[in-house]
């Protein structure tokens, strides 16, 4: 296995950095029809609901109350969520399909490869038996699934949401990471950074059946942080090990903060950041560069799937 540092062996050959220019330069051709055609829907919506509010108008006018009023006022954001998705959403499955016909490329090193946007990954309401976050609804962006040399696993753009009394709010938006480990923990375990005062307090207040244990090591107690529901369940070295992969992290992933979550046989990677982690640049500027478009995203992924491999090594002969 290429490490993550190493990128030369996560590059696609030349043969594949040729399909990849292919695919940007066909999008790049169908791009102006594209543009036309959102044009044409903008001016629709426009010209519909121009005639729509004059119509309204007119009927509230000759009308002895208010319902006409009412009736346009409330249905008008209605109405104007399905004209926005009718203008746009053409032109963002236009781009989509670029990423599935690049993507399978670009993450060559991945076998079994499956790109999907926008839903739920099969490891969601696994995750959510672990209690370790709470969420109304969801949003997620591309999910990726494969094989990478021997090694199942699934990565998600996610962003997770709870509402309250002021709205929704964010309870965690990244990447979520599932692989299957190669022994089994029976219960629950969070490794990840010190958290600061502030976050500790709440975590206490609101509550959390996790308790904090400690790996025994000064140096590696001092700088992360270790919460289960079954300590006597902990593997030997277990805690240590985690705190190394942390400490990897550290130096190649600062988008955020990071997760590690233990669960029976499945382990969940929370890597914090925005939720485009793989957005192609190129469709911005409209010049193919490989090392602006394309370098990033195998850098990305080389991150995550050697964090996998790291994590998947824990406690194996």
């Amino acid at each position: 296995m290429g490490s993550a540092d190493d990128l030369e062996s996560w590059l696609p050959a030349s043969e594949g950095i040729a399909v990849i220019r292919a695919g940007f330069e066909e999008f790049d051709a169908g791009r102006p029809a594209q543009i036309d055609s959102t044009v044409r829907r903008i001016w629709t919506v426009v010209g519909a609901f121009t005639a729509a509010a004059l119509a309204g108008f007119v009927w509230s006018q000759k009308s002895d109350n208010g319902y006409p009023a009412y009736l346009v006022f409330l249905s008008a954001p209605f109405i104007g969520m399905l004209a926005w998705r009718w203008v746009f959403e053409p032109s963002r499955q236009f781009e989509q399909q670029l990423r599935k016909r690049l993507f399978p490329v670009v993450f060559g090193f991945i076998s079994n490869f499956r790109y999907e946007n926008g839903i739920e990954p099969q490891f969601l309401e696994k995750f959510r038996k672990t209690g370790m976050l709470e969420w109304s609804n969801f949003k997620t962006e591309d999910c990726i699934a494969g094989d990478h040399e021997g090694m199942a696993f699934e990565l998600c753009e996610i962003d997770l949401r709870t509402e309250d009394s002021d709205g929704e709010t964010s309870t965690f938006r990244g990447l979520i990471l599932h692989i299957k480990l190669t022994s089994r923990f029976a219960g629950l375990l969070v490794a990840q950074q010190k958290t600061d005062a502030i976050d500790r307090f709440f975590r206490r207040l609101f509550g959390t059946k996790l308790s904090t244990v400690p790996c025994g090591v000064v140096k590696v107690d001092a700088a992360y942080e270790f919460r289960t529901d079954n300590a006597a369940a902990i593997p030997a070295g277990l805690c240590v090990e985690s705190a190394k992969v942390l400490e990897w992290l550290e130096q190649r992933w600062h988008d955020g903060k990071v997760q590690i979550v233990f669960h029976d046989e499945d382990c969940y990677v929370l890597f914090a950041s925005g939720i485009e982690n793989f957005r192609l640049p190129y469709t911005e500027f409209g010049s193919f560069v490989f090392e602006r478009d394309v370098l990033p995203l195998i850098n990305k992924m080389s991150v995550v799937l050697r964090t996998a491999h790291l994590i998947q090594g824990i406690g194996a002969e």
